[in-house]
């Protein structure tokens, strides 16, 4: 399902799991999703996106899945998900919950497979004062903890 030209598309992989994906260039720092007008909810879910001071609900956002190797992050500041680097069409978009969620609703066993995957998605990694040096650094101490 395309999403008028925004640059991006619902990927439906099986009639269970559905991801995101960019159907044009994304340059690094561009912002792929704007979450300024998402939704807040009074509750967070399974769905929902941390913005930090709200959690906040986009029909789009809902497909981007975890990655511990993601193609974009959340920021808070622009209330938006951003291209980490380049992300070009057909690639998915992923964040890496445990870099924004301040809670993990549902914690699953990642599939990502990437070679440094952390495994098991349960417990925020970052806190709310870490720069995004220290949030890189505690998701290492974790990768080599899990590989020990």
């Amino acid at each position: 399902m395309t999403n008028g030209g925004l640059g991006y598309f619902v990927d439906r992989v099986t009639l269970e799991f559905s991801t995101l994906k960019a159907e044009k260039d994304f340059s690094k720092g561009e912002l792929v999703l704007d979450l300024s007008a998402a939704e807040v909810l009074a509750e967070r879910d399974y769905t929902s996106i941390d913005l930090g001071d709200s959690n906040v609900y986009h029909p789009m956002g809902r497909y981007i899945n975890h990655a511990c190797n993601p193609t974009s992050y959340v920021d808070a500041d622009r209330k938006a998900i951003v291209a980490v680097g380049t992300i070009k069409p057909g690639d998915e978009i992923t964040f890496n919950y445990l870099a924004s969620e301040r809670q993990i609703v549902a914690p699953f066993d990642c599939a990502c497979g990437w070679v440094h995957c952390v495994g098991r998605i349960e417990k925020r990694l970052a806190q709310p004062s870490e720069s995004l040096h220290d949030m890189w650094a505690s998701i290492r101490k974790r990768i080599k903890r899990n590989a020990a």
